[in-house]
């Protein structure tokens, strides 16, 4: 694993090491109006399943319409009505195996494309996209690590 796919690796990587001796309790836990660690599993799985759209790729193909409670701004009233956090965690792994490979096999000159996404500029490439939803995992991952600790876990760097 090399190039584009490394962080989307990684990423996979660190949320197992995360997730290690978390208690269910743990992962609906909320401080103050932040969201939980199994929200932010599902919005993550959700941002793997977009940038597979941009990509050209299918998503996985179970659980097609549970992305809209994860979506930035969704609310936790709705949390009865979400999938379990262990298919979250399923699709999360399913789509970064897909995307990992994807990203590996594509041609340098693919990435160069450009890319149209609402609110982005007109000229954005592939390989910006790639950029911002690696930066985008991380930035999530670290809010998960964070909540860790305030559930006195040890710090995993």
């Amino acid at each position: 694993m090399e190039g584009p796919s490394y962080s989307f690796g990684i990423g996979s990587e660190q949320l197992e090491d995360m997730l290690e001796g978390l208690t269910a309790g743990d992962l609906e836990s909320r401080f103050g109006e932040a969201n939980s660690i199994h929200w932010i599993i599902g919005h993550l799985a959700g941002a793997r399943r977009m940038l597979c759209g941009l990509l050209g790729m299918p998503a996985s193909s179970h659980m097609l319409d549970w992305s809209r409670f994860f979506n930035m701004g969704s609310s936790h009233s709705e949390v009865e009505e979400w999938p379990d956090c262990d298919s979250l965690i399923e699709d999360f792994r399913d789509i970064g195996l897909r995307l990992c490979r994807r990203l590996d096999e594509m041609p340098p000159e693919e990435l160069e494309k450009p890319v149209a996404r609402p609110g982005w500029s007109e000229d954005a490439k592939l390989w910006q996209a790639v950029g911002f939803f690696a930066w985008h995992e991380a930035y999530h991952l670290g809010q998960i690590g964070l909540i860790r600790r305030l559930l006195d876990y040890p710090a995993l760097v």
